[in-house]
């Protein structure tokens, strides 16, 4: 501790904290000034010219202090040192002194010295309570808990023989001492407290590398080199008895395993580099990388043993034996570059025809009582934001026909309510695109903001429009789940539980806006280009499958056919 106190300095702190306590009452007031006085005079005794102060980070004088009160009864001495940890609690908040022991060991074990002594040489105290103090979206209940494995933590190093050093102003806690941690906490404590504890103090690591406290947050490493068994895996590897075999076996696998992976590989970075996701084509090439592992073939691909891979997931339905077959067409032809005799399948081959999902359009009546049964779906959760959330995303959903995935991706940044835009980024073929609302969404997204601030305080722009209580974006299974519920009970699911889909709602914007410029008299054929860019679609043949014509649009077009062609 850079502060040295002397005889003065510490009477006029003591008696500042006995001021700061009158709250307390008189009699305590009284027993808290008597408790400090004579620890102090105690402590002075056995060393002359000394403050207690100045050993707020060691115990070692403990053991000669209950040797000098050896006739006093021990509930005494723990009642004193109790008063004392309350006075270094204090003055540690205060920034008076830099580190308080007393937080690391119980009174009543230190009292009968029945704990070793103690010396923090590792001081990490005053950077766990600015970590802890900046989580202000974490519960009172879970801050308490992340202390506690803090503070074990803490303990745990300057219980080691060596304890890490700050070198040149970075504490190094490198893969040896964490390794030590880890056995320490894995053989106590079932895995779900120890996947508590490796996340607690993955976060920990992290802000004090972000400070420059830490040299380097070697659990984050770790995690990116071995990332199949992500931190509990890594926790556990480091704990091992073979800690660099455990270690290796969470390394990634290769995507995929066959003579052909080189051009798998290849294969996919071109369809991705022209704006392709292909979210298939990896699951279906590992697959075929596989059956050819397994039969020990090699290429190159021919006919039969394109029939051979096809007959051999008989389980499989129609609609994904057409997805792997256009998968595998696209990859022939471009295996075929680098070799000649691969055989290209017909991509009609094994094509049945199979039944579109006919849209379910949710007419206004329907959706306002969707919104309504919101609030009773969402009841109960103890996320109090929840039912604002998805009420508000929902009607976006139908107000502007997003994609699911491009309402619940947006950030606090692509929502301006100034100027009534919503900016859309890489979405489908990794297009961007600003998507302009009504006035009458205004308001809801503004009442949905201002909830959010109240709750959670000014959000970043980077931060998610649409927040869990985790502070993350929402996944399209939960938001899958609450629509459900809202199917069951509205009973707009029907007996059998089939109706409206969430991707629905994009159907229902577009067929809906179609049958709006009908009855408004307008030019459709001028139109549709339009709503084929707000959609985010490239052509307006993508648009034509979310246009459902409805028996009022059919009129509308009938009487404007009549208009035109009169008597014809």
């Amino acid at each position: 501790m850079s502060q040295r106190f002397d005889e003065a300095a510490e009477e006029d702190l003591r008696e500042e904290f006995v001021a700061a306590s009158g709250d307390r009452g008189l009699s305590s007031v009284y027993g808290i000034r008597s408790n400090l006085r004579r620890t102090c005079l105690v402590f002075r005794e056995l060393f002359p010219a000394d403050s207690i102060l100045n050993y707020t980070h060691t115990t070692e004088w403990a053991r000669p202090w209950n040797a000098r009160l050896a006739t006093v009864v021990a509930s005494t001495r723990i009642s004193r040192l109790w008063t004392l940890y309350e006075w270094w609690a204090w003055l540690f908040d205060r920034h008076v002194i830099d580190s308080n022991v007393l937080e690391f060991v119980a009174c009543e074990k230190l009292a009968v010295d029945a704990v070793p002594p103690l010396t923090l040489r590792c001081k990490l105290q005053r950077h766990a309570a600015k970590y802890l103090g900046g989580l202000t979206r974490v519960s009172a209940r879970s801050r308490e808990s992340y202390l506690v494995w803090v503070k074990r933590f803490e303990l745990f190093l300057n219980r080691l023989l060596v304890p890490p050093a700050f070198d040149g102003g970075k504490l190094d806690l490198d893969e040896e001492v964490l390794a030590a941690w880890f056995r320490h906490i894995c053989g106590r404590y079932e895995r779900i407290t120890v996947l508590q504890a490796t996340n607690v103090l993955h976060g920990f690591f992290e802000a004090l590398a972000r400070k420059g406290v830490l040299a380097e947050n070697v659990l984050e490493r770790l995690r990116r080199e071995y990332p199949t068994g992500k931190r509990l895996g890594v926790a556990y590897a480091l704990a091992a008895d073979d800690r660099a075999a455990a270690l290796r076996a969470l390394a990634r696998k290769p995507t995929f395993q066959s003579g052909l992976a080189d051009h798998m590989g290849g294969f996919l970075s071109l369809k991705r580099a022209i704006g392709c996701r292909y979210p298939h084509a990896t699951t279906v090439l590992r697959d075929f990388g596989r059956f050819l592992v397994t039969r020990g073939e090699d290429g190159p691909i021919t006919a039969p043993l394109l029939a051979r891979w096809r007959a051999s997931r008989p389980e499989l339905s129609a609609a994904t034996h057409r997805i792997r077959w256009s998968v595998m067409h696209q990859f022939c032809l471009y295996v075929r570059r680098y070799v000649p005799e691969t055989h290209v399948p017909d991509p009609l081959f094994g094509r049945l025809p199979l039944p579109r999902l006919k849209a379910h359009i949710v007419t206004p009546s329907q959706m306002r009582q969707l919104l309504n049964a919101v609030a009773v779906v969402a009841a109960g959760s103890r996320w109090r934001l929840r039912p604002h959330t998805c009420r508000t995303l929902f009607t976006l959903l139908y107000a502007t026909g997003l994609r699911i995935s491009e309402a619940r991706s947006l950030q606090v940044g692509d929502v301006d309510l100034r100027r009534r835009v919503i900016k859309i980024r890489q979405t489908k073929f990794y297009k961007s695109r600003l998507v302009p609302f009504s006035d009458g969404l205004l308001p809801i997204l503004r009442d949905y903001h201002r909830r959010r601030i109240h709750l959670l305080g000014a959000p970043a722009p980077e931060a998610p429009f649409f927040v869990t209580q985790y502070g993350g974006h929402y996944k399209k299974t939960h938001l899958g789940s609450v629509w459900k519920r809202l199917m069951r009970h509205t009973g707009l699911g029907g007996a059998r539980g089939v109706g409206p889909r969430i991707h629905d709602l994009r159907h229902s914007f577009a067929t809906l806006r179609l049958a709006a410029w009908y009855r408004d008299g307008e030019d459709v054929a001028a139109k549709l280009p339009l709503l084929s860019t707000y959609l985010g679609h490239t052509t307006i043949a993508a648009t034509q499958r979310y246009l459902t014509i409805l028996p009022e649009t059919l009129l509308a077009a009938s009487e404007r056919f009549r208009s035109y062609g009169g008597s014809l």
